[in-house]
């Protein structure tokens, strides 16, 4: 008898990646500040509402930033740029943006 093991799900992710520049000459406390601020940034915008409430988007926090990782639309991380481009935070910092696009697998069949 053999386990039949679900076929893996290959889906195009298109991806935001963004950290936030000179991030680390800051304090913890300004760090957890800046980052709680960049967070809030990107859930008020309407391309991770609408992914999130699909359940097609994957968040991941980094160090410094964070990767957005969005499955439902190759214009979203695009449509994610400008309110964060145009957010003010303290100081000099500022985030810096870039996208791609990738296969992702996912075998969690729950996924």
């Amino acid at each position: 008898m053999t386990d039949a093991k679900p076929d893996p799900k290959v889906e195009i992710a298109h991806v935001l990646t963004m950290d936030l520049v000179e991030y680390s000459t800051l304090l913890i406390t300004e760090q957890t500040r800046i980052m709680a601020e960049l967070t809030g940034i990107v859930r008020s915008t309407v391309r991770f509402q609408q992914a999130e409430a699909e359940g097609k988007l994957i968040r991941i926090p980094i160090g410094d930033g964070m990767v957005l990782v969005f499955f439902n639309d190759p214009e979203a991380p695009i449509e994610c740029y400008p309110p964060l481009c145009m957010s003010i935070l303290p100081g000099a910092i500022r985030p810096r943006l870039a996208g791609s696009r990738t296969t992702f697998t996912s075998c969690s069949p729950n996924f």
